[in-house]
C-alpha cells in the first residue's frame, strides 16, 4: 500500500472547524498532514454526520520512479505524480495529440517521452531502465474488450498487454498496475483463450503475484460511476 485511507466522522458543527484545520497545516487528529489530501462528504443515517477521509503519506521523501506505457494524456501517471512519491521517467503512446497533451500535463522536462508504437521498439530499449524502476503502469487500449463495442477477438489490439509482458520482463519493476474496461475480464482472443487468464499467466511466469479488482471511480470522489479493472 502506498496510500492509508483514514475515515473519520464528524459531526456537522465541527465539520468546517475540520477544514480549517487541514488548511493550516494540520489533521484533526493533530498530526501533520500530507502534502495531498482528499474530502469527501456524505451524510450518515441519521443526518448527524458527515464522512471525512484524507490520504496519509507514510513513504517519506522518497520519489518512487515509474514508466507509463499507452499513456494517453497522462490521466494515469498524473494521479501518482499527485502523491508527491512517484516521478515518470518515461511514458509512451502512439497517438501524437496524446503525447502534445500529455507534455502540457506533466512540466518535468527529464521525461522521456515516447512517439512510438511499442510493438516496434526493441526491448534492448528499455535496458537502461532495468532494476531502476519502481513501477510500470499501463492502460492499453480498451476499445476491443469494451462492452459498448464490437468485442471483435481477431481486434489486433486486444493482444497489445503483451508489450507490458515484454517491458516488465526487461525493466523487472517492483509492482506493474494495468487499467482497463471490465469488458476483458470475459474476452477471448481468436483462439478461445481468456484473456484475464493470459495476462495472470504470462505475470506468473516472469516472477510477479498477480491480483485484480473492479474499482468504481464514484468510490473516490469522482462524480461519475465509472467502473474498471485494475
Amino acid at each position: 500500500m502506498f496510500l492509508k485511507m483514514t475515515i473519520i466522522e464528524l459531526n456537522k458543527v465541527n465539520f468546517r472547524d475540520a477544514l480549517k484545520t487541514f488548511n493550516q497545516g494540520r489533521q484533526p487528529d493533530g498530526n501533520a498532514r500530507a502534502p495531498k489530501f482528499i474530502i469527501k462528504k456524505g451524510i450518515l443515517s441519521n443526518d448527524n454526520y458527515v464522512v471525512f477521509r484524507y490520504t496519509y503519506n507514510w513513504l517519506g521523501m522518497r520519489n518512487f520512479k515509474f514508466i507509463d506505457l499507452f499513456c494517453g494524456i497522462g490521466g494515469f501517471s498524473y494521479g501518482f505524480e499527485m502523491t508527491n512519491n512517484f516521478e515518470v521517467v518515461s511514458a509512451a503512446d502512439i497517438w501524437d495529440v496524446a503525447i502534445n497533451t500529455y507534455k502540457k500535463n506533466h512540466k518535468n522536462e527529464n521525461i522521456e517521452l515516447l512517439l512510438q508504437d511499442l510493438t516496434q521498439l526493441e526491448s534492448e530499449h528499455w535496458n537502461k531502465f532495468e532494476n531502476k524502476v519502481d513501477v510500470i503502469i499501463a492502460g492499453p487500449p480498451c476499445q476491443g474488450f469494451s462492452m459498448s463495442g464490437k468485442r471483435d477477438i481477431n481486434d489486433k489490439r486486444n493482444s497489445l498487454f503483451e508489450e507490458v509482458i515484454r517491458i516488465t520482463s526487461v525493466v523487472k519493476p517492483k509492482y506493474v498496475v494495468i487499467e482497463n474496461v471490465v469488458g476483458l475480464l470475459s474476452m477471448v482472443n481468436n483462439q478461445g483463450q481468456n484473456i484475464k487468464e493470459l495476462i495472470y499467466n504470462e505475470f506468473s511466469r516472469i516472477g510477479y503475484n498477480v491480483d485484480h479488482k473492479v474499482l468504481n471511480a464514484a468510490d473516490y470522489g469522482v462524480p461519475q460511476a465509472r467502473k474498471r479493472v485494475i
